[in-house]
């Protein structure tokens, strides 16, 4: 998935200094992109816009065409995402993880594949149907909603990861980082990747760094 932003811009309702301004940035399909900034610069607020999750000035090109003009149910059923303020579900691991499914959750070994990816500890892991996840760390919740956006990992054109290791140690960080790298260094693979995160070793895995600061990008670097 291709993103071209010319001059975006997001402010939120009832405030007059926007959140960005005159963001110009393209992101290649396949291409793993990092953001970072310090606290408030607009990185969350840039990933929603690319999301469809906020209404924009300037343009906002998706594959070419305006964001607006796809239905957003159409976008969103090629996109996945976990954002720092996931939410915990009181039902079970299989439902919790489930559900960044658009359609049917009954194929128990798509759950599966999902735990794993999302680095969910074997314990849990051995009863996709566990429930009284209550009492979970925060660490383990962290993973289980990492599962839930890598429940469409195979087939999602777009996935963003905000701040996706806040809670893991760093070996789990660590092993994270390179899975979502290597979703866009597949063999064919058109997934878009877009992370935030405040960790050098993290940020220099990827293909290009953004830096927002005040809601405008300032720099973009390229790997060598």
């Amino acid at each position: 998935m291709r993103f071209e932003c010319r001059e975006l811009s997001v402010t939120y309702p009832g405030r007059d200094t926007p959140a960005l301004h005159g963001i110009n940035l393209t992101i290649k399909p396949g291409e793993t992109l990092a953001l970072v900034g310090f606290n408030g610069s607009g990185k969350t607020t840039l990933a929603k816009a690319l999301l469809g999750m906020h209404t924009h000035a300037g343009t906002l090109l998706v594959n070419g065409i305006p964001q607006q003009d796809y239905k957003p149910s159409s976008l969103h059923a090629r996109m996945s995402c976990i954002f720092q303020d996931f939410k915990q579900y009181s039902t079970t691991l299989r439902n919790n993880v489930g559900l960044g499914l658009v359609v049917s959750i009954d194929d128990d070994d798509i759950v599966k594949d999902a735990i794993v990816r999302g680095g969910v500890d074997a314990v849990l892991a051995n009863d996709i149907n566990l429930d009284g996840l209550r009492s979970l760390s925060g660490g383990q919740w962290q993973r289980i909603a990492l599962a839930r956006a890598f429940m469409r990992a195979g087939t999602a054109d777009f996935i963003v990861f905000d701040e996706p290791s806040s809670a893991l140690d760093p070996a789990a960080e660590a092993e994270l980082f390179d899975r979502i790298y290597d979703m866009g260094h597949r063999d064919g693979s058109q997934t878009t990747t877009v992370f935030i995160s405040h960790s050098f070793g993290n940020v220099r895995r990827a293909d290009r760094i953004a830096f927002l600061a005040e809601g405008v990008s300032r720099l973009g670097l390229e790997r060598g």
